[in-house]
């Protein structure tokens, strides 16, 4: 660990990594979402007669799973 750099843990405490890696992975995790959704949209729209709905239940469920991580890394209990 370098001087200055506080650690902090990734989804479980046994994953510990400084502040700044964790912002590369979070970044990386997003830039990944972001390519899955926009490939989901593309393969729902043009191969799916109810892609309206289809839609709306993928992005429900990817939001369920980003809230959860997101309450699995703040540090308040």
């Amino acid at each position: 660990m370098i001087d200055g750099e506080e650690m902090t843990y990734f989804v479980l405490r046994r994953f510990k990594m400084t502040q700044n890696n964790m912002i590369k992975c979070t970044t990386a995790a997003l830039l990944v979402s972001i390519f899955l959704e926009r490939y989901c949209f593309i393969v729902t729209v043009y191969k799916m007669k109810y892609y309206g709905y289809v839609l709306i239940m993928i992005v429900i469920a990817l939001n369920c799973v980003f809230n959860l991580l997101l309450t699995k890394v703040r540090n308040k209990r």
